[in-house]
């Protein structure tokens, strides 16, 4: 992924407050940098636009690192990576859609 990579995050507009799934910070498969990067993208409004230069600017984390954060969370089926028009949508499953 390049640092102009636009990610989407969805979430429960209906709250002004986070409200996070706790079942990810329960997998013992995913890293900590990666819980926190999907809270971190849980946690913004959905017509906020973040690139991934933008998540490596606010944190100590380097590129690669933000990356490879990214790129687990796709793996184990936490976000959605759909390309489109040059943008990343990430869109984390509920646990109902986990389990089935």
């Amino acid at each position: 992924m390049n640092s102009q990579t636009v990610f989407n995050a969805r979430r429960n507009r209906h709250h002004p407050y986070v409200l996070l799934p706790t079942h990810f910070l329960d997998d013992p498969r995913l890293t900590w940098a990666a819980k926190g990067v999907l809270a971190y993208l849980l946690s913004r409004p959905d017509e906020e636009t973040i690139r991934l230069s933008d998540l490596v600017n606010g944190s100590a984390d380097e590129h690669d690192a933000v990356d490879a954060a990214l790129s687990e969370l796709h793996t184990f089926g936490y976000v959605v990576l759909e390309r489109a028009q040059g943008t990343i949508s990430c869109d984390a499953p509920s646990a109902e859609e986990e389990r089935s």
